[in-house]
């Protein structure tokens, strides 16, 4: 088992680092030939499209076929897409942007099979120290990825990156290739494989829908989300004209990334003795905390240091929140549902941030770059949400994982 959870944690690794390399030199490339920050955002924004609709797709073929098999194709075939880059270096900017909507679509068949192989690798009882993990593979690739790719970029040029990235798909799958323990999902879909991928979503949905504390769960994160987006618009600007520099932009995304690391070592400690919805709770609520300090204190005092420092210690609770949210999904899903039900999870969020992008754009013309204090504000209820459900229902006969023996559960 460790072998197996160790090679499927080395992919994601691996996968994140590529993944984390081109977000940083696509745009470059594409601003350097264009010099238009509006082609330079669309090439992006492919990026952030397919969870929406092809995630759901995705989801669906997780749950109809072997997920340690969906994995090896997309990553090979993500490595073969992403050699295509090079074929198109010369041609309008457009063409990137397509083919980095290709991708990104190829791509969305990777985390569904992904985080519903996890459960088939580990035992209940640790399946949050995996999903901690999980965040703790995704905040070293944060740390890594980006330096990397900034650095092959300015040495090397647009082909060392494109190399590196296909370079580390092909790995990825290598590594997939030698998990050997992959018990059956009992999918129900096996007997019904003829039917419409339309249904099979809606079997999902349902399924999430009528489960109480999923539903909540979607909700919650999908809300945290929201103000995500406006992290997402608005965090340079806030940078720019309160804090500092694209220099300090770059020091406090690190330092995230140092924080999220060390609070996914933790989590690994921890996850597995405590309901995950209310360690989401507080890691909601300490985030939100920390967020309304960042995103004001320069009100007062203008000084680069507080934001890296406040920034870093936020990844902490940020990595918490992460690998908990994973964990109470594989906890709260049957297991022949549960591509579907993290296929739906990321389609939620997707559209949740897409919504709040577009509200922060609008938002900060009116009033300023402080409405981005709407991301603190959206972990704070979130968090509170979490912790008012865990405390209402602690008169209930208490259960390890909350939800995991609920016949309205599984």
């Amino acid at each position: 088992m460790r072998r197996d959870v160790a090679l499927l944690w080395s992919s994601g690794l691996v996968s994140w680092i590529g993944i984390y390399t081109m977000f940083v030199a696509l745009p470059v490339m594409v601003y350097e030939r264009t010099n238009s920050p509006l082609a330079t955002a669309l090439t992006v924004l492919g990026g952030a499209v397919p969870p929406v609709i092809i995630g759901q797709i995705a989801g669906v073929a997780s749950d109809r076929h072997d997920r340690r098999r969906v994995m090896i194709l997309t990553s090979t075939l993500m490595s073969v897409l992403t050699l295509g880059y090079l074929t198109i270096a010369d041609g309008p900017w457009w063409w990137l942007a397509v083919l980095n909507l290709i991708i990104s679509s190829v791509g969305q068949f990777i985390g569904p099979a992904e985080h519903a192989l996890l459960p088939e690798l580990v035992e209940e009882a640790r399946l949050g120290e995996a999903a901690s993990l999980n965040a703790l593979n995704n905040n070293i690739a944060r740390l890594i990825g980006p330096a990397l790719g900034g650095v092959l970029f300015a040495q090397a040029g647009w082909s060392a990156a494109v190399l590196l990235n296909a370079g580390t798909y092909l790995l990825a799958a290598a590594l997939v290739s030698g998990v050997t323990r992959n018990r059956p999902h009992a999918s129900p879909l096996a007997a019904t494989a003829t039917r419409s991928l339309r249904l099979e979503w809606l079997e999902g949905a349902a399924h999430a829908w009528k489960t109480p504390h999923l539903r909540i769960l979607l909700l919650l994160v999908a809300l945290v989300m929201f103000g995500e987006g406006f992290v997402s618009a608005l965090l340079a600007p806030l940078v720019t004209e309160l804090i500092g520099t694209a220099q300090t932009l770059g020091w406090i995304l690190s330092a995230q990334a140092v924080g999220g690391i060390a609070g996914a070592l933790w989590a690994t400690r921890v996850a597995d003795r405590h309901d995950p919805v209310r360690l989401l709770g507080w890691a909601a609520l300490s985030a939100g905390l920390l967020l309304a300090v960042t995103f004001n204190y320069a009100l007062f005092y203008p000084k680069a240091w507080p934001a890296v420092l406040l920034t870093g210690l936020a990844g902490v609770p940020f990595a918490v929140f992460a690998a908990t949210q994973l964990q109470a999904l594989q906890i709260l899903t049957s297991p022949g549902l549960r591509g579907r039900t993290f296929a739906l999870a990321w389609g939620l969020n997707g559209l949740a941030q897409l919504v709040g992008i577009t509200l922060a754009g609008l938002a900060a013309e009116r009033w300023g770059v402080l409405v981005i204090n709407v991301d603190a504000a959206g972990y704070l209820l979130a968090g509170i949400a979490a912790l008012v459900i865990t405390q209402s229902r602690s008169s209930r006969p208490a259960s390890k994982h909350p939800g995991a023996n609920d016949p309205d559960i599984r």
